[in-house]
């Protein structure tokens, strides 16, 4: 009786190890050159939001129906893409460790042309 209560309790274990949230790779999936786009893109647009404190929030240039429009996807398809790239945390880290990468460089240019109307002025 204990042998078969045993193995019953392993079979269990063993479904319930399995793992079920698996997501396959959706039809209409985002490319990875892409998906790195649309992250610099909603990462300038939440930078701009946060800095104008809401002002810019209704005005549709700044709104996600931009993002779909300009990328010809909608939300659907990039909730899809996004949860399958989190079900593969070495590309994900891959594209978000990118869209860092354009940011940061994006930030570098804005501060070397900071200087150079600096130096400007001075002159």
């Amino acid at each position: 009786m204990n042998v078969r209560f045993g193995l019953l309790i392993l079979v269990f274990l063993c479904f319930q190890c399995q793992d079920r949230s698996y997501i396959p790779p959706p039809k209409n999936l985002i490319s990875e050159p892409s998906m790195i786009d649309i992250l610099v893109d909603i990462s300038l647009m939440e930078s701009l939001e946060k800095s104008s404190r809401g002002k810019l929030i209704n005005d549709y240039e700044f709104s996600m129906e931009y993002i779909y429009q300009k990328y010809a996807i909608d939300s659907l398809q990039l909730a899809t893409s996004r949860g399958y790239y989190a079900q593969h945390p070495k590309e994900y880290l891959q594209i978000h460790k990118a869209s860092e990468y354009i940011l940061e460089r994006m930030v570098d240019s804005l501060n070397r042309l900071k200087r150079e109307e600096r130096k400007k002025k001075e002159d």
